[in-house]
């Protein structure tokens, strides 16, 4: 942040003006709690142009080429050339044709590369963290060294260009450049707006004075030889001048601007994943929706949906079972099944109470801009992560209400197979099965006496070749020990599943024949759903609805249609 200069702002206005800039007659700087603002005089109406930079002003790739030997200028990237040049120019003093631009530059800032860690702890639970600071400090270090080490060997002197120094002007073009596009536009361009490939910086002394707000209607008209920024909106008098960065997050303004929005309409939460994928899965996922930077998605309140599609496709390919999979590769970017869309969402509610779990700790009062800021920036990523598992909790209570899916309470609501249930078992209260454990295998149970009855022939039959199960093999004989029928399935395989039938037939059939009797209730049966109700079923959270009181409950099942 730089301490407001009149005079240095006046004389700089003088300067772009003589070199072909411009500024209306209906404004002035002043001085504010964060740097200068440019508030107008007058009212100014819609379609007015604000500010005006000349070709001879801007400070570009081609002006910095020219002052540097051409094996400095071809050896080092666009951005290492841009800083050491702004470093040559600073450190020219009154000598240097942009000297009234950057006597107007800030020579202090809020950006978190010069936090200390008093100001870092409240970036805590926040995706900008240590490593990202760090990454960005490297890179830059990276960028001076080389660019020192190319000089020194053009027999160049390098007094003066200090790290301190390259930090400073890498940290002016962040928070002050433009696309040297606009440059070579002849339409008016929208703030914010990408170009195809990569893009060099350029700097627009006093066009570059005026402040972001979201949204502002403004126009960056450009030409071969100058840029304006065209207000699209009237200002009323005594009110300041923004421009229009574009949509841009907290987490982009408080890293390359050093300030943060209150309620910015255009914030969000990049959330980064790359899972590793099997050649299956890479397969489908490349026929998914695809955020547009690879692997970062932003969740936002604004947003329709909140949560974007392409996260969802995600965790729906990551959750798919062996029998969905096929179904997600014929539909990549569909629903296919209720107990995918159940797991999708579990999980991802999983990992959103995840991300929330380090903003349960509040940060102290805030002592400096770095820190209210920051503070901005850590408050809005909680807002919107809570948001956001609000919408993950309210598609979930949907989905746990379709009939599609089937749970325990759906075969408990049976009325043919809850009285065979309580006969076994003792009871057909939800809570008491599980408590004791066997919730699974009277879920197990049900969808067995399902498939003897000839339900759901076309899923049973895909799950059959899925997961190796021969209805018209003979059945082997049932264990003749078997361990305390009160133990739930064996966790490990499905051999356990004799044990369990020995447990269980043939006094359930003598208990409930009407569902339990018959021949068609073998080992092999129930060994085979055992490896279905394993590679098919979701355990999808409940939140805010658990038995025991607060907290969440769970419900299991499988979606067989």
């Amino acid at each position: 942040m730089a301490v407001f200069n009149t005079e240095a702002h006046e004389e700089m206005v003088a300067w772009a003006v003589e070199n072909g800039g411009f500024m209306h007659s209906s404004l002035k700087f002043c001085g504010g709690p964060i740097g200068a603002s440019v508030i107008a005089t007058a009212k100014i109406p819609a379609g007015t142009p604000l500010v005006t930079c000349s070709r001879k002003l801007a400070i570009t790739h081609a002006a910095a080429a020219t002052r540097f030997p051409a094996p400095f200028s071809a050896g080092v990237e666009s951005h290492t050339l841009l800083c050491f040049f702004l470093c040559q120019q600073k450190l020219a003093g009154d000598l240097s044709f942009w000297a009234p631009y950057i006597d107007t530059l800030p020579n202090k800032f809020d950006t978190p590369l010069y936090f200390d860690d008093a100001d870092k702890a409240f970036l805590d639970g926040c995706n900008m963290g240590e490593g990202d600071i760090e990454g960005r400090r490297e890179a830059w270090q990276a960028e001076w060294k080389q660019g020192v080490e190319v000089l020194q060997g053009l027999w160049e002197a390098t007094e003066g260009y200090t790290w301190e120094l390259f930090l400073w002007a890498a940290t002016i073009f962040t928070s002050r450049c433009f696309p040297e596009t606009l440059l070579d536009s002849v339409a008016p361009s929208i703030p914010g707006e990408k170009s195809a490939g990569e893009t060099r910086q350029v700097l627009f002394p006093l066009v570059d004075s005026l402040n972001h707000k979201p949204l502002t209607k403004v126009t960056w008209r450009s030409s071969a030889d100058k840029m304006t920024v065209v207000a699209e909106s009237a200002t009323k008098a005594d009110h300041e001048v923004f421009n229009n960065y574009g949509p841009k997050s907290n987490e982009e303004l408080l890293m390359g601007y050093g300030f943060a929005i209150k309620d910015n309409p255009t914030d969000s939460v990049a959330l980064r994943m790359a899972p590793p994928l099997s050649p299956v899965q890479a397969s489908i996922r490349a026929l998914q929706p695809q955020p547009a930077t690879p692997n970062i998605f932003h969740i936002s309140m604004h947003a329709k949906p909140a949560i974007p599609d392409s996260l969802i496709c995600l965790f729906r390919l990551l959750t798919a079972t062996p029998l969905e999979a096929p179904l997600l590769a014929a539909t990549p970017a569909e629903r296919v099944s209720t107990r995918n869309e159940l797991a999708a969402y579990t999980h991802l509610y999983y990992a959103l109470s995840m991300k929330l779990r380090p903003f349960a700790t509040d940060c102290p009062e805030p002592q400096n801009n770095k820190q209210s800021f920051a503070a901005v920036y850590r408050r809005g990523q909680h807002v919107i992560l809570s948001y956001a598992l609000g919408y993950v909790e309210a598609a979930l209570q949907v989905l746990q209400g379709e009939e599609s899916f089937v749970t325990l309470r759906t075969a408990l609501w049976d009325e043919r197979f809850a009285p065979a249930v309580e006969a076994c078992f003792e009871t057909k209260v939800r809570v008491e099965l599980e408590a004791a454990g066997q919730g699974d295998l009277v879920l197990v149970l049900y969808l067995c006496w399902r498939y003897i009855n000839g339900d759901w022939p076309e899923w049973f039959a895909q799950a059959a070749r899925e997961y190796n199960f021969d209805p018209s093999a003979p059945a082997a004989p049932a264990a003749t020990t078997a361990d305390d029928e009160d133990e739930d399935m064996d966790e490990d395989d499905d051999d356990g599943a004799e044990e369990t039938f020995a447990a269980l037939f043939p006094d359930a059939a003598e208990e409930a024949p009407e569902v339990f009797g018959g021949p068609a209730w073998t080992p092999q049966l129930l060994g085979w759903m055992v490896r279905v109700f394993r590679g098919e079923s979701v355990d999808g959270v409940v939140p805010g609805h658990g038995d025991g009181g607060a907290g969440d409950g769970s419900v299991c099942g499988v979606s067989p249609w």
